[in-house]
Order: structure tokens, then C-alpha cells, then sequence
């Protein structure tokens, strides 16, 4: 690259960065709430506990399953999480299973404070409203569809197929994809037959959104 066009780059990126942080005194302080969560979220080991909280502990409609996910994963949190949800977690794990119908309604209480305005509903009018709001501030999304771990080939198509409906809407800018998500038995025993399995099944998703 040029000098020329270093310095061109250099003035574009400053510029981005001046929008960004104008756009950021606009919007005014946030809450307590996206102050932590925005925490968590830089943690690499946040960001997938959260995702393993959400799929594992507030997603299941049994109570007792969700309180088994909770004890297991109050054992490994993350560093970003500040001493008192550390220690009220932490409680939560040892109290989940005895005491599951007081437990976990209280923990998806607190974690949809957290992360309410990072879910949706995923049933067609309720995502409708949703995007709708997210997007009247500017705000490009990009959709997860969040689920329990895939238990067979049929649920992997089925978690598939609502993913590429979801690329499909007018109103999705962006979705986000896990192997392991559209694909049971994922096996690295067999690596070569594995990735001309996923390559074979996600062709049509990528050409979709190429187009």
C-alpha cells in the first residue's frame, strides 16, 4: 500500500471512530444492566457461558433440567462476573436441584433483565416486533437461534431450516450459524468425511446469502 493510501485510510478510520463515539454521547449512558453484560460479553469465557445459560437454563421448560445446567454451570464461571453474581450463582448451583421450582424461576427472571433486550421470541409476530424496535435505532442485528444441545439428525435439519427461514425475512440483516447446531454426531475421528458432510449442507445457505 501507497503512502498515500496509508494516510487515506488512516483519515477514513478516525472518521468512523469520531461517528462512533458522537453516536455514543447521542445515546446517552447505559443502564447497570448492559454495563455488565457488555462486560461479560468481552470475555471470551463469558461470552460462552452466557450463550451455555441461555441455551441450558432459561430456554428448557423443565424446571429440573434447567436446575441440573444450573449446578453444573455455577462451577465454572467466568472472571468477568462481579463478586456478588459470582457468590448468588454460586448459591443458585447448590440450591438448583433441591429447591428447582423456587431456583430457576428466579434465575430467568435475573438473566432476562440482563440479556431481555438480546432475546426475541422466535414465533413469527412476536420477532416481527422485536426486530422492528431493535432496528428503529439504526441497530443492524444479527440472529442466533438459541436451542437445547441437538439430540439427533431430525432436530439438526429442523434447527436448520428455521435458520435459513430466518435468512430468508426481509427484516434479518445477518444470522449466525453453529455446526454442531444443524448437524448431530459431529465426528473428528473422521474429519475429511465430516467437513464434505457440513460443506454439502450449508452450500445452499451460503449461496442463498451470497445472493
Amino acid at each position: 500500500m501507497q503512502e498515500n493510501e496509508r494516510e487515506e485510510v488512516a483519515r477514513e478510520a478516525i472518521a468512523l471512530v469520531e461517528t462512533w463515539l458522537q453516536e455514543s454521547k447521542r445515546q446517552g449512558s447505559r443502564s447497570p444492566a448492559e454495563k455488565r453484560l457488555a462486560k461479560i460479553l468481552k470475555d471470551p469465557k463469558g461470552l460462552d457461558w452466557t450463550l451455555k445459560f441461555v441455551d441450558r437454563v432459561i430456554r428448557p421448560s423443565d424446571k429440573r433440567v434447567a436446575a441440573s445446567e444450573l449446578e453444573k454451570l455455577s462451577k465454572g464461571l467466568p472472571k468477568s462476573l462481579g463478586p456478588i453474581d459470582r457468590a448468588a450463582i454460586g448459591l443458585g448451583g447448590l440450591l438448583a436441584k433441591p429447591f428447582f421450582f423456587i431456583v430457576i424461576p428466579i434465575a430467568k427472571l435475573v438473566l432476562r433483565k440482563l440479556v431481555g433486550h438480546l432475546i426475541a421470541d422466535a414465533r413469527a409476530n412476536k420477532l416481527t416486533k422485536h426486530i422492528a424496535k431493535a432496528k428503529s435505532g439504526g441497530v443492524s442485528l444479527n440472529l442466533n437461534l438459541l436451542g437445547e444441545a441437538v439430540l439427533g439428525e431430525e432436530e439438526a435439519n429442523h434447527r436448520f431450516h428455521e435458520t435459513y427461514a430466518l435468512l430468508k425475512r426481509k427484516d434479518v440483516d445477518y444470522v449466525s450459524i453453529k455446526l454442531s447446531a444443524v448437524a448431530s454426531q459431529l465426528s473428528m475421528w473422521g474429519f475429511e468425511t465430516t467437513v464434505t458432510r457440513m460443506v454439502d449442507k450449508l452450500t445452499p445457505i451460503y449461496e442463498y446469502a451470497a445472493n
